[in-house]
């Protein structure tokens, strides 16, 4: 049986590298994704505009804004004063079940959302695997132990 290997570590400079390319690449996602709809849709499909549609687009707009930002603060590397050496490259957006890693989903399910929204106004109800999914992890994480804490006493 082979030895088990230990992973290697990943510096700061390299972490910091990643979270940049990272964040580039969903905000260009979410740029590219309302910059097709809000193209075809305001071009094609303007005469079927209608309140729900404006809604749901500033919806998806600010989930995109949010999640973009909310990425930026979580990945901004902390420099020394004196010497300005690295003293925390920020959190790692590509760490395995991170919250980088759910912020990225919510960027990616707007995403699809924005653009299947282009074929019929029902794929709006996609966004609710959003608060679906957070209510998950909050019952798994959260309620999830602490009511099975008395199971194991």
């Amino acid at each position: 049986m082979p030895a088990r290997r230990k992973q290697p570590t990943r510096g700061g400079k390299q972490i910091i590298a990643e979270n940049e390319a990272t964040v580039r690449f969903y905000r260009n996602m979410s740029l590219v994704c309302g910059a097709i709809y809000n193209t075809v849709f305001y071009f094609f499909f303007y005469d079927h505009m209608c309140p729900l549609v404006m809604c749901m687009n500033i919806l998806v707009t600010v989930i995109y804004v949010s999640c973009y930002h909310f990425m930026r603060h979580i990945t901004r590397p902390e420099y020394s004063m004196q010497t300005y050496q690295l003293l925390d490259p920020g959190h790692d957006l590509n760490m395995d079940g991170g919250i980088g890693e759910h912020v990225k989903d919510v960027v990616i399910v707007a995403s699809v959302t924005h653009l299947l929204a282009l074929f019929s106004n029902k794929f709006w109800l996609t966004l609710v695997i959003i608060p679906l999914k957070a209510l998950w992890l909050f019952w798994v994480n959260v309620l999830g132990p602490w009511l099975d804490k008395d199971d194991l006493e």
